[in-house]
């Protein structure tokens, strides 16, 4: 009886398929693990929400308010002075903190590259703005936004370094807009347009 050999190669090749598919199960383990409290976290806020408003509106009876004539701060309950915190509802919104991540010289050394981005919030199809401003003026610029695996990244802005002032002190601040959410960023970096690298 003949026992027929496989080849060192072969070998290694299984091997090395099975250890990648183990790697790939890992990993998407990984991902579903840290995704799912947040959707589970969601799901009992919006469940919350519902009773809440059911609660609300048994309460009034049959008092009706008629929105078009009604503020938007007077329909969710909060002063307009005072912005919604993260979490909170704002309108139909949810508040969200952006985050400037980021900025520096682009390598030709010829515009300003701003990155950031909203940790917590998994969606594409926002909207990001970031405004770099200063005492008697501002820039702004509007980019994408495209989810990531645990967070929504802005896409990359850019302005020239012509439109920024010489010798003066600037700050960076990104303001973040979905159907779902809203919000403006709370960590505006300063910088002076000499002092880029």
């Amino acid at each position: 009886m003949r026992v027929k050999q496989t080849s060192p190669k072969r070998t290694k090749i299984v091997i090395i398929s099975l250890v990648s598919a183990i790697v790939v199960i890992a990993i998407a383990a990984v991902v579903y693990a840290i995704t799912r409290p947040q959707q589970t976290e969601r799901a009992k806020d919006d469940a919350n929400s519902s009773r809440a408003k059911e609660n609300n509106s048994n309460k009034d009876g049959n008092k009706k308010v008629d929105d078009s004539k009604t503020k938007p701060e007077e329909r969710d309950g909060r002063s307009s002075d005072k912005p919604a915190g993260p979490g909170e509802q704002r309108g139909s919104k949810r508040a969200v903190t952006p985050i400037v991540s980021g900025y520096g010289l682009s390598g030709d050394g010829q515009r300003l590259q701003i990155d950031g981005g909203v940790n917590a919030i998994v969606e594409n199809g926002g909207s990001c703005t970031f405004t770099v401003y200063w005492s008697d003026g501002q820039v702004s610029r509007q980019t994408g936004a495209s989810a990531g695996p645990s967070s929504t990244n802005c896409r990359m802005a850019e302005i020239p370094l012509s439109e920024l002032p010489s010798g003066t002190d600037m700050s960076i601040k990104v303001t973040y807009s979905s159907s779902a959410y809203i919000g403006e960023s709370t960590n505006g970096p300063s910088f002076r347009k000499e002092g880029l690298r």
